[in-house]
């Protein structure tokens, strides 16, 4: 299996090295990681660079994750995909686990695992006391926790660049609403670092509104398809 890693980074210099890292060291490896700077007006691409050849560097003006990584997945080879945050981990063994599933499940589209939370150390104290870190490990339905045949991503269509913050759930409700065929591992595949900067806290007025346009976007499709609304 041909796996194309997809990262997209926006002023990560803190935190992209050893996302990167993560990934390169993954077994068996990727066949190609790309990395997509979005604009960053920090040290982030210099740092991407220093990867360079082991990974793609392509460079765009700010547009958004969901803009980055369709830049990314319209330059990759790979018969499947894979996602990473610039800010996350992946556990090792990740690939190895998902690559495994794929193979042996030929009518899966895609296969999710299981994350976890965790302070990144940076996160003062003052900070840790104010956010609620859940730390349990728990069914990871988001991107970096997905390994994905590259036949659905085109059946599905690529990310809403308008959902910025809420690509994901937008692109994920639309999977399912054309028969998208998943299977979660129990296995830990995926670290989220909480920090001072997730654009939870960063930008949480707009992704409250993409949020609530996405979902009043899915229950006006599964009404004009006669599907039951909870």
């Amino acid at each position: 299996m041909r796996v194309s890693v997809l990262l997209a980074c926006w002023n990560a210099e803190r935190y992209v090295a050893e996302a990167v890292r993560s990934v390169l060291t993954q077994m068996p490896a990727p066949a190609e990681v790309i990395t997509v700077d979005d604009g960053s007006t920090d040290n982030s691409a210099e740092i991407l660079k220093s990867f360079v050849p082991q990974i793609v560097l392509l460079q765009q003006p700010n547009r958004g994750v969901a803009a980055a990584l369709n830049f990314a997945a319209a330059h990759a080879s790979g018969n499947s995909l894979a996602f990473i945050d610039a800010d996350d981990i992946w556990v090792p063994g990740k690939l190895n686990a998902q690559c495994s599933t794929l193979a042996e499940n030929p009518e899966l589209d895609g296969v999710f695992g299981h994350v976890q939370a965790f302070a990144s150390p940076d996160l003062s104290a003052e900070l840790q006391k104010c956010i609620r870190i859940n730390t349990r490990l728990e069914p990871g339905f988001m991107k970096s926790s997905l390994l994905l045949r590259r036949t659905a991503f085109e059946r599905i269509g690529r990310f809403d660049e308008s959902r910025r913050g809420a690509d994901f759930i937008d692109w994920y409700a639309r999977a399912i609403s054309l028969g998208f065929r998943w299977k979660m591992l129990p296995d830990l595949v995926h670290l989220r670092r909480i920090h001072a900067d997730n654009m939870g806290r960063r930008d949480r007025a707009r992704q409250h509104d993409n949020y609530l346009q996405t979902m009043a976007q899915l229950i006006a499709r599964k009404r004009a398809s006669g599907g039951v609304v909870a």
